[in-house]
């Protein structure tokens, strides 16, 4: 699809799904530079791709521009409030800045906004167990055996009933 996506833009087509599909074969790539250069292009054609803006914001956050990358979440989030993805980036960001209270309130809105989807749930989980929150936490991880019945989720959810010696 690179190949392609040059063939077209060099034929001067500037469609933002054109300029968002290179923008992720740059990512892919690591040509992050050029990733957030198309993407600045896309998003100035059409600035409710939310989906651009949760890649922008992992540009940034890939080149340790965190406080670019949270407006650029943010700017997805303004677009669709239920965006997990998103709220995911954003709470990764606090927790490796060492905030894990807002690592776990921004996990708690998206899990408030979307509470089908086992990522989010599962990285609420996983925060609150290590915030010594075990029974909080396991309210979640047995949601989120309901969303995805995969072994790693019931693995996790063992993990902590042996923890709490249930």
């Amino acid at each position: 699809s690179n190949e392609i996506c040059d063939v077209l833009l060099r034929e001067k087509f500037r469609h933002p799904d054109l300029l968002h599909l290179k923008a992720l074969n740059s990512i892919r790539f690591k040509q992050l530079d050029e990733a957030k250069r198309i993407l600045h292009e896309c998003l100035s054609k059409l600035p409710t791709n939310e989906k651009a803006w949760l890649d922008l914001a992992y540009v940034y956050a890939d080149q340790d521009d965190n406080d670019q990358a949270l407006v650029a979440y943010q700017k997805a989030l303004d677009i669709d409030p239920t965006y997990s993805d998103a709220y995911n980036g954003i709470a990764v960001i606090y927790a490796r800045r060492g905030d894990r209270p807002s690592a776990i309130l921004t996990l708690q809105k998206a899990f408030a906004a979307n509470p089908d989807d086992p990522t989010s749930a599962t990285n609420l989980a996983r925060l609150l167990e290590g915030n010594s929150q075990p029974q909080e936490s396991l309210k979640i991880y047995q949601h989120v055996i309901k969303l995805s019945s995969e072994a790693k989720n019931y693995q996790s959810l063992i993990q902590l009933y042996q923890k709490l010696n249930l």
